[in-house]
């Protein structure tokens, strides 16, 4: 094999390797791009449940006894928005106890997450900032964080009374 054969070969070689790196480059990105697709999707879910789960509970804690005389004076104050004594989840009666929610878990796809959930009142015509008075909207803003996740994943819901 003469000097001529062995640079053409050893080219080949190098162009070879550099095709296979770009390759598995492709692929192993590939992977990435799925597993953080799955781990966003995962991440959603479980924000979906609990935004889910409000809606099946009361607006506010004074509708579970009675019917207030004043609307909406009576509900439960942007200062006092949280668990009530004794309450625990998942044992929540009314959407403000998820206020300061906060919990950790992992699926069972081993998806390692963080939760944190505020509730507070929002008027009518914003729906962006909450407010310190008593209104017929509030908005529950839950977070979810994991190492898995680029980014935190941040979802709200505005739920409303209609008496």
């Amino acid at each position: 094999m003469g000097k001529a054969e062995l640079l053409i070969l050893l080219g080949a070689i190098v162009i070879w390797g550099i095709f296979s790196l770009s390759v598995n480059n492709a692929r192993f990105n590939s992977e990435i791009s799925a597993m953080q697709s799955q781990f966003e999707i995962s991440a959603v879910g479980i924000v979906n449940s609990y935004l889910e789960e409000a809606k099946a509970k009361a607006f506010d804690e004074i509708l579970l006894s009675s019917t207030p005389s004043t609307f909406p004076d009576e509900f439960t104050g942007p200062g006092d928005l949280g668990v009530d004594a004794g309450e625990i989840y998942p044992n929540f009666d009314d959407i403000d106890d998820f206020h300061n929610f906060t919990m950790s878990d992992t699926t069972s796809d081993g998806f390692v997450y963080t939760l944190s959930i505020t509730v507070g009142y929002v008027g009518a015509s914003d729906f962006d900032n909450f407010l310190s008075i008593r209104t017929f909207y509030k908005r529950m803003n839950v977070t979810i964080s994991s190492p898995d996740l680029l980014n935190n994943l941040n979802l709200s819901h505005i739920y409303s009374y209609i008496g």
